[in-house]
């Protein structure tokens, strides 16, 4: 009898699909939807038609955690309920704007935005791309208010990333390449 499973998808930020099995037109006359948030959100509730098997629950909460029950109403009066949990993703906010200002001849200043604040930190990288210091990478961890750090000692030729860190993994973070040059290459002398 219908639910006899019940499955989500496409999970996002604000919307989370709910799908159930088997579908049984001809003798359930309708799939009734309860979500709330836990422990104790506002009860909400849909009506999918008998030849529906999921529906896409819109509007909830981001990184948040939901209790949905699939409620087959029969022809025959009866009524069978499957429930789970599921999990709304977090929001993920993007790093903007990673600007690197070259401080002397071997240091630089990373600045970056951020376009919200529900991060646990981010994570900076930097590696020398010429070939006699390439692959010596290092990296650091700061704290979610960091939004700069100065880098120093640095080869003349450094990639430098960072990427946020949320609450289940680290996010897509942003690149680039500081150059340094002697004070003679600086102002155009080569020997």
């Amino acid at each position: 009898m219908s639910p006899a499973v019940v499955s989500t998808s496409q999970s996002g930020e604000t919307s989370v699909r709910v799908s159930w099995g088997p579908l049984q037109p001809e003798t359930v006359t309708s799939y009734y939807i309860e979500y709330s948030a836990l422990p104790r959100g506002e009860l909400h509730t849909t009506t999918v038609a008998r030849t529906k098997n999921s529906t896409l629950l819109r509007d909830l909460q981001p990184d948040t955690t939901y209790l949905v029950t699939v409620t087959a109403r029969y022809a025959s009066g009866m009524e069978k309920a499957m429930s789970v949990k599921v999990c709304t993703q977090e929001v993920t906010p993007a790093l903007a704007d990673l600007q690197l200002t070259t401080v002397g001849s071997d240091s630089v200043q990373v600045d970056w935005k951020v376009s919200a604040a529900s991060l646990r930190g981010y994570w900076l990288t930097w590696e020398g791309q010429q070939s006699s210091v390439a692959g010596q990478r290092s990296s650091a961890y700061l704290p979610p208010d960091s939004l700069s750090t100065r880098l120093t000692n640095l080869p003349p030729s450094t990639r430098v990333c960072v990427s946020p860190i949320y609450r289940t993994a680290r996010g897509e973070g942003l690149c680039c390449t500081a150059q340094f040059h002697s004070d003679a290459l600086a102002y155009g002398y080569q020997s």
